[in-house]
């Protein structure tokens, strides 16, 4: 049976925006601007072992409140493999964050892979 743990998050989320928009062979002018806030985030995550070496993580939050945007959430997966002989173990990692704010809403996704 898989061992299953549960932790509750709370923190802070600093986002930076930083926009430069250069027309090249269109009569535009350029623009720039930047935007940055902090959101206060609530969340959990969990953390289960399938046997002695794969296990998998999920967490989730939510945030925002208005506080800084109106909404923000994140999300992460990642399924790990821990080696026999050290403390050393592989996984593999989904994110996805999205803010909405007033002026702009963005969503990115990345996948991430480490030792």
């Amino acid at each position: 049976m898989p061992a299953v743990s549960v932790d509750g998050l709370f923190g802070v989320r600093y986002t930076y925006l930083d926009v430069e928009l250069e027309f090249k062979n269109v009569p535009l002018p350029d623009a720039s601007g930047e935007k940055d806030w902090f959101d206060p985030l609530i969340g959990a995550r969990t953390f289960i072992d399938f046997s002695e070496r794969w296990n998998l993580s999920l967490q989730g939050n939510v945030g925002g409140f208005g506080v800084g945007s109106d909404f923000t959430w994140g999300a992460l997966g990642a399924i790990g493999y821990r080696f026999r002989l050290c403390i050393i173990s592989l996984c593999c990692k989904s994110e996805c964050a999205s803010a909405g704010y007033t002026d702009c809403c963005g969503l990115r996704c990345r996948p991430l892979a480490g030792l």
